[in-house]
């Protein structure tokens, strides 16, 4: 009987843990997910092997891949280069640049622990100019 109030105790204990960390730290669970989970079975992980092998086809050097795969983005970097990294913009608009006769468009992100949103400019599908 004393060894089955423990292994209670201990189910117990673990299922508060995870509800905990599951509404109150999901970014944590999802790390988790895509750390255990290499076969991609779950829905988190599936989606993140698929963003590492679409950025590992891009036919540009390794460096900027590994920069795309940490998540970070880097000047002259395409819109779609930019969505593998960050993933889909919040919002995005375009707005004309007369001196130079183009389209600028702008990518509005807001990330994680960032008190104003990053907005990422681009001209002619090459990143010119990212800022809060």
């Amino acid at each position: 009987m004393f060894r089955a109030i423990q292994y209670i105790i201990l189910i117990v204990t673990t299922a508060m843990m995870c509800f905990y960390m599951s509404v109150y730290q999901p970014d944590l669970v999802n790390r988790l997910f895509i750390n255990l989970d290499v076969f991609g079975i779950t829905r988190v992980a599936k989606e993140e092997h698929e963003r590492i092998g679409k950025i590992r086809a891009l036919t540009i050097p390794y460096e900027e891949k590994q920069v795309l795969m940490n998540r970070t983005v880097f000047m002259q970097a395409t819109p779609e280069m930019v969505k593998l990294a960050l993933g889909n913009p919040k919002k995005t608009f375009d707005r004309p640049w007369t001196e130079r006769g183009s389209m600028l468009t702008y990518f509005v992100y807001y990330l994680v622990d960032d008190k104003r949103p990053t907005i990422l400019v681009f001209e002619n599908e090459k990143l010119i100019q990212a800022y809060k």
